[in-house]
């Protein structure tokens, strides 16, 4: 009677049992988000900046180590950060500071024109380095995107350093979620944006006198150092 009560369930354990396999197996992975910051139009129609002569050229930025890729960083400690493995950044976080900073610079219309950091028609280059892009959980109900990026302007003809600051902003998120950290993400770097435009208007302005000034020559060590950089790029 236990021999033929056995082979009787067997048969129903062994369907049960594929069926959590198959379960399992054909389960769909959680996919992967990616997030890219906005120029806030309210904020960059604020500028009081008129228009100039200025030619503008933005050059891809650096990361540190821990922001150097498209993981989105966030922190509930002063020295302790995770990633979301999920949710990231549409591209790494130099690239993506370079390029909505960019972006805000031309919707400013400050400038004459803002074009890449190698444009040989640039008057000021514009490069810089991305010390921090993060969500900030200061408490169970406060939540900050921060971003603290150094930024150094040079003269494109002469490399001379014209100006040198960093910039630290903090903005609140409206919620805990990818999307409310690249919205306040957004507004950060817009804000960068808008507070650096002046100052790089007033050192391009100055390039500019400098050179109408200065008897026509050859290309400057600087340029020619960054005709070589590009070249050393292509042959890569």
């Amino acid at each position: 009677m236990i021999s033929s009560l056995n082979k009787s369930w067997a048969p129903i354990g062994w369907i049960a049992a594929v069926a959590v396999v198959l379960a399992v197996g054909c389960s769909s992975p959680q996919p992967i988000r990616h997030y890219e910051p906005e120029v806030v139009a309210q904020q960059v129609q604020s500028v009081t900046q008129p228009p100039s002569d200025v030619i503008l050229a933005v050059e891809d930025f650096s990361a540190g180590t821990a922001y150097d890729e498209q993981r989105i960083v966030y922190r509930a400690d002063q020295y302790k950060f995770d990633y979301y493995h999920f949710h990231r950044w549409a591209a790494p976080t130099g690239q993506l500071v370079s390029d909505t900073l960019r972006e805000v610079y031309r919707q400013t219309g400050a400038f004459k024109t803002v074009v890449g950091g190698y444009a040989t028609q640039a008057d000021v280059v514009l490069s810089g380095r991305v010390i921090s892009l993060e969500e900030v959980d200061q408490s169970k109900k406060r939540w900050f995107g921060r971003v603290v990026v150094n930024i150094r302007l040079r003269d494109a003809k002469t490399g001379e350093l014209l100006w040198n600051d960093t910039m630290r902003v903090k903005q609140s998120m409206t919620d805990q979620s990818p999307d409310g950290l690249a919205a306040a993400i957004s507004k950060a770097l817009t804000k960068i944006g808008v507070d650096t435009t002046p100052k790089i208007v007033q050192y391009g302005k100055k390039s500019v006198r400098h050179r109408t000034t200065q008897p026509a020559g050859g290309s400057s060590p600087f340029k020619q150092e960054m005709e070589k950089q590009r070249n050393l790029e292509n042959q890569n």
